[in-house]
């Protein structure tokens, strides 16, 4: 059996071995393994949201087998929220690994773009620049809690009153409504759409990025090319 030469390897190989070859010297292995790690936090944000939808249900479960009536008196009360805190903080942790996936998507993404020959997928993650900066904005609300909340260094400037309707005005410190999370003045959709969006955003940057490499290796690696 004739041995495959390298050009005719690689035109056969994954796709973080072909970026390695044909990008610019300043930018090959960092966009190589770029595209190794956005496949992973893709993957991990799928993970995350089945997680997310189990700990929904798990606190939901809760609420159907142990909320207290009006007569059960303030002690039952008590009790209940205590035991709510803690059926829902897998909910909490899980949503700030859904939001953690999101944002290294996005450094991926922007690492595996930098090279100038792939300006074409560049514009198809820049074309999503504000979805991608809302979500890593999530993530700051995580990362940086302690400095939201009172007495905290961004208090004031992060912490908007917002009102309700039918309610008095309030700062949500955190809080999940339906498919959505709350920070603030701020809403997320953690749901299975959110999910859809973040493929749809990769998918498009991947679309664009595909042909180009192709194009490029066939270009350094002509006999390759010819000869599959």
């Amino acid at each position: 059996m004739e041995q495959l030469s390298f050009a005719e390897l690689l035109i056969q190989a994954p796709y973080a071995d072909k970026i390695n070859a044909i990008a610019s010297d300043e930018y090959a292995q960092a966009a190589s393994y770029a595209y190794n790690r956005l496949l992973t936090y893709k993957a991990a944000a799928a993970k995350q949201l089945e997680r997310m939808q189990e700990a929904k249900a798990v606190s939901a479960r809760y609420i159907v087998a142990n909320e207290p009536r009006a007569a059960d008196g303030w002690l039952a009360m008590k009790n209940f929220v205590e035991g709510y805190r803690d059926a829902a903080a897998s909910l909490i942790y899980e949503t700030h690994f859904y939001f953690i996936a999101w944002h290294n998507c996005s450094e991926m993404l922007e690492t595996l773009t930098k090279d100038p020959a792939f300006r074409e997928a560049r514009k198809a993650y820049t074309k999503n620049a504000k979805m991608w900066h809302h979500y890593k904005a999530a993530r700051h609300s995580f990362e940086h809690f302690a400095d939201r909340l009172p007495g905290g260094s961004e208090h004031e400037r992060k912490m908007v009153e917002v009102t309700p309707p039918g309610g008095s005005p309030l700062k949500i410190f955190f809080g999940f409504v339906g498919d959505n999370y709350e920070h603030s003045d701020q809403v997320w959709d953690i749901g299975q759409a959110s999910l859809d969006n973040l493929y749809g955003a990769i998918d498009a940057v991947l679309s664009a990025l595909y042909p180009i490499v192709d194009k490029l290796v066939a270009e350094k690696f002509p006999r390759g090319a010819k000869e599959l």
